[in-house]
């Protein structure tokens, strides 16, 4: 056996196999691959299950996961917002950064799942993680304003998990989208698709952003639960292009056959291109999500019975 230490990065070869080791924190073996980041399950000595997210080596030096986020590492360690990872511990060498999430799966994990089932998640499972989502990002941003936190900085699918029981969890708060700095920073680094799918236009325009920015990105996930495809498609700079005009809410007016018009005109507020047209304040957004979910659109499985469905596919 075969063993080769990099930084807290321990892999061990035994045959054709890898182990790894992360922090302190051995992996499970069952890992993700994400457009700029993997997750990596691991696990402590008391078996609770860890998540860590880990950049591409291309990005590990970039400030803004380095200087940037010890800024506010003291509310990312104790936030204190229920649904709200805490960062338990990190590896900069290796740009990882640990999460004690227990068994959950990413909302990317459980998309893919399902487009391979040829099913979709329906409007509820939709709607009540558009809700729990927000509840912990409108939160999340108002108890991290005194640390400069507004937003969670790059909420894609592979940020939000869902636990066996349907209950809601975000990581990688204040951790940005660095392959989109880069791409800012060098147009030839142009990073793929999913990069782009749920960036909101003031990420790209490199203007300041708040919860209101977190709730497109949301938004955006969520559509693509209910109905199995994503707002933004096509080619990698046709999708760039879309989100950098923000069309979010017209290109939601193709689906009006597939979306009921209560929600179709939920999503469409929230990815309005014009921040001021979306909804007022988090009270605002919660308040019609909630509008929404109680009505006769609500139909298909809840979020626990989704997770019920995958989990067993999985097994």
């Amino acid at each position: 056996m075969a063993r080769i230490t990099l930084g807290d990065l321990v892999v061990f070869r035994l045959g054709g196999a890898t182990m790894e080791s992360i922090a302190g924190f051995p992996a499970t073996g069952r890992s993700i691959r994400g457009p700029a980041a993997d997750l990596v399950e691991l696990c402590d000595d008391d078996g609770l299950r860890h998540t860590a997210i880990v950049f591409h080596e291309e990005f590990r030096d970039h400030p803004a996961i380095g200087p940037a986020v010890d800024v506010a590492r003291g509310f990312l360690e104790d936030p204190f917002v229920t649904g709200l990872v805490e960062l338990v511990g990190s590896e900069p060498e290796l740009g990882a950064f640990v999460y004690p999430t227990g068994e959950a799966w990413s909302v990317g994990e459980i998309i893919r799942m399902l487009h391979d089932l040829g099913e979709t998640g329906g409007m509820r499972a939709g709607l009540e993680l558009l809700y729990a989502g927000g509840e912990i990002l409108a939160e999340a941003a108002e108890c991290g304003e005194s640390q400069g936190v507004y937003s969670h900085g790059g909420l894609t699918p592979w940020r939000v998990l869902v636990k066996r029981d349907g209950q809601v969890q975000i990581i990688g708060h204040a951790l940005p989208q660095v392959e989109i700095q880069t791409f800012k920073e060098n147009p030839k680094d142009v990073p793929p698709a999913d990069s782009f799918r749920y960036c909101p236009p003031e990420r790209l325009e490199g203007t300041a952003e708040d919860v209101g920015a977190d709730f497109f990105a949301l938004a955006l996930i969520a559509f693509e639960v209910m109905t199995g495809r994503p707002v933004y498609d096509g080619l990698v700079n046709e999708i760039r292009t879309q989100a950098a005009r923000g069309e979010g809410s017209r290109r939601l007016f193709r689906f009006k056959d597939v979306l009921p018009k209560n929600v179709r005109e939920l999503l469409a507020t929230c990815v309005k291109s014009d921040r001021d047209a979306r909804h007022e304040d988090a009270d605002a957004f919660l308040e019609e999500v909630k509008k929404v979910l109680s009505s006769k659109s609500a139909t298909g499985p809840s979020l626990m019975d989704l997770m019920e469905r995958v989990t067993s596919v999985e097994r």
